[in-house]
């Protein structure tokens, strides 16, 4: 019970709230600026007065264990792109014929189904990917979130090795 509890317990100590990227100035007058990449990771307790966690690394020091952009799969002629718009249509329209009264219980199976979900997620930790920082490892939700031109600036400014 106390191992499944310091599961539950210390998984928001490596979560990443944000990734911000700022130049440094070089001390030498003509240089090129260096960047410093800073991490801010989740609070473990909510304390009002206190500041969430900063981790400041170089991009050289940074490591992710898979790539966060992923190409999507487009259909290949246009008439198939065509086809797949009008099912979406199609879909949409049938979901709106649905009847008005049967609208709450949709909507509180979608919320059941959302939070077996999320606990699945805490149990398995699925949907995270692994960011080492300085010899820590990080943990950054790859199912939600907003990441500047699909992660594609942090796959080019972070090595890729797979485990």
């Amino acid at each position: 019970m106390a191992a499944m509890g310091g599961w539950l317990l210390f998984a928001p100590a490596s979560l990443i709230r944000s990734i911000t990227a700022h130049p440094v100035k070089s001390a030498v007058a003509n240089a090129q600026p260096s960047l410093r990449i800073d991490i801010e990771l989740r609070k473990v307790l909510p304390v009002p007065f206190l500041g969430p966690r900063v981790v400041s690394a170089s991009p050289a020091d940074l490591m992710l264990n898979h790539s966060i952009f992923v190409p999507p799969v487009r259909p290949a002629t246009a008439a198939e792109r065509l086809e797949l718009a009008r099912l979406q249509a199609a879909q949409l329209e049938a979901e709106r014929k649905k009847s008005i009264m049967l609208a709450p219980f949709r909507h509180a199976s979608q919320a059941f189904f959302g939070m077996f979900v999320a606990i699945k997620r805490t149990w398995t930790r699925e949907g995270f990917l692994k960011l080492k920082a300085k010899k820590r490892t990080l943990l950054l939700d790859i199912t939600g979130g907003w990441a500047l031109d699909e992660g594609r600036a942090l796959d080019r400014i972070c090595k890729v090795q797979p485990n």
